[in-house]
């Protein structure tokens, strides 16, 4: 994690090892899309919230390749939740 001030979000940087941790276990469940990370940025309040820039391709054939942003929360005691997945459409 990049140096950053309180409540305001990161640069989007490359995951490091933790990052890839997070983005595991928070998106398991999910069924239909296959999400690849590609950078994620942060933002400490109360925990950490993670945005997490992604690839998405769908399960379904045929199938089908968008951007999308997938955040995270880690509470203090370390419970990591999804916030929301949402397509980015350009």
């Amino acid at each position: 994690m990049t140096t950053q001030q309180m409540g305001r979000w990161s640069q989007f940087a490359e995951l490091n090892e933790e990052d890839q941790r997070v983005f595991k276990l928070g998106i398991q469940g999910i069924i239909g899309v296959h999400y690849t990370p590609l950078e994620v940025s942060h933002r400490s309040i109360s925990g950490e919230h993670f945005a997490f820039f992604c690839n998405a391709t769908t399960t379904s054939f045929p199938e089908n390749t968008f951007p999308a942003m997938v955040t995270m929360f880690r509470a203090v005691g370390g419970k990591i939740t999804r916030s929301e997945i949402r397509r980015i459409e350009y």
